[in-house]
């Protein structure tokens, strides 16, 4: 074992006994180097025991620490030394499934996600989508309280026409004689009722051909919206500052619960399919989210374990720098190791910005494919919608 790696371990196992002694708090970080530094899970997890802790167990953290190879006994150890809930990666991926087999239409119940890195920024398309929901929503609410209004009064109408119809056909029917004054007045009734019928008529067309009016203007805004939201993270995912470090503290993402009303008009029910679409743009992101997260990870432990490794290399050429005469070979050596791991560390930070640039791209790509799906999916549901007002409606 060579000098350098001697170092970094006692160092590592000296901590470890400190940490139950000195009433440091031990973090998800402090696991990692203990892992890192290939210590015995029986160590690790009488550290653990014995030192006072601030672990964050959630799913998404949970994902990193199984990548950094925590095992499933520090994992289960880190659970009942801090009291926070952890479900194990196996249980983890059963409800991930779970999830994804829940029907969009029943709201939106994800767990809470972190977001590392250069990922971050894509925390925007998840609000922008809660909020376009919540437009949309908004929208169809009032509109289906004004049909609501429309087809009570006209059913209230019709159901008086109703009855002035049977009124006359027994005055009629009674006799063969001429109109009487009462059924003359039935008659002026009726005329007045069915003029009324077709105005309230008129005026939910009207509503109908308003609600249409609505929705092309819609259309043409959130193509708009679409294409300035994903531009604009696009640009802050490209750049991102690739420091490996910028990436080891997690952005919470929020995931709010969207509800889709189910007892809708049934003239602008078409109306849900459009909700049901932002629920899954915000599946489509939230997996985005995931997948880039799990690039991040492994690069920011391998920047991690060069920086520990580093880390004792530096402190001995301190040490061997006040007498430089005495310690040139072994200066010369340090100074040859560290510049190879910085240039490791370089790469790292290269890759990180060539990953953010690859994103940065796949989420232009997307834009294009989003609006494309907006123009589809609203210019449907106008059809469907002037169907129903135009040829489907009946009382």
């Amino acid at each position: 074992m060579n000098k350098a790696k001697f170092t970094l371990m006692a160092w590592l196992f000296s901590a470890c006994l400190l940490h139950a002694q000195s009433g440091e708090i031990l973090t998800n970080s402090s696991i990692v180097k203990m892992v890192n530094a290939k210590l015995a899970d029986e160590l690790i997890i009488d550290v653990i025991q014995g030192s006072t802790v601030r672990f964050n167990l959630s799913n998404d953290s949970v994902q990193y620490l199984v990548s950094a190879k925590v095992s499933e006994p520090v994992l289960e150890a880190m659970r009942k030394a801090s009291g926070q809930p952890y479900t194990s990666l196996s249980a983890q991926a059963a409800g991930s499934i779970s999830r994804t087999a829940a029907p969009a239409s029943g709201g939106n119940q994800e767990q809470a996600l972190e977001a590392y890195g250069y990922v971050t920024p894509m925390a925007r398309l998840v609000t922008y989508y809660e909020d376009e929901f919540k437009k949309l929503a908004s929208s169809v609410d009032e509109w289906d309280a004004r049909i609501r209004d429309s087809i009570q009064a006209i059913g209230k109408i019709n159901a008086e026409l109703l009855q002035v119809d049977r009124q006359l056909n027994e005055k009629k029917n009674a006799d063969s004689k001429a109109f009487s004054d009462e059924i003359l007045q039935l008659k002026k009734k009726q005329s007045a009722l069915r003029t009324s019928f077709r105005a309230s008529k008129n005026r939910l067309v009207a509503t109908g051909a308003s609600i249409v009016s609505r929705l092309e203007d819609m259309s043409k805004s959130k193509v708009k919206s679409v294409s300035d939201r994903y531009n604009s993270v696009s640009q802050s995912v490209k750049s991102f500052d690739p420091d490996p470090l910028k990436g080891e503290t997690g952005v919470p993402v929020a995931f709010n619960e969207l509800e889709i009303r189910e007892d809708v008009s049934e003239l602008i029910s078409p109306l849900k399919e459009m909700l049901v679409w932002h629920l899954n743009e915000i599946r489509v992101v939230r997996d985005l989210i995931t997948t880039w997260n799990a690039r991040v990870s492994e690069v920011v432990i391998k920047d991690r374990d060069l920086r520990d490794k580093l880390e004792p290399l530096q402190a001995s050429l301190k040490e061997y720098s006040t007498d430089a005469r005495a310690n040139k070979t072994e200066i010369a050596d340090l100074k040859k190791q560290i510049s190879a791991l910085e240039k490791e560390r370089g790469a790292l930070e290269d890759k990180m910005e060539d990953d953010s640039g690859e994103l940065a791209a796949a989420l232009k790509s997307m834009s294009e494919k989003t609006q494309t799906s907006v123009e589809q999916r609203f210019a449907d549901m106008i059809s469907n919608i002037n169907y129903a007002f135009q040829e489907k409606l009946t009382f």
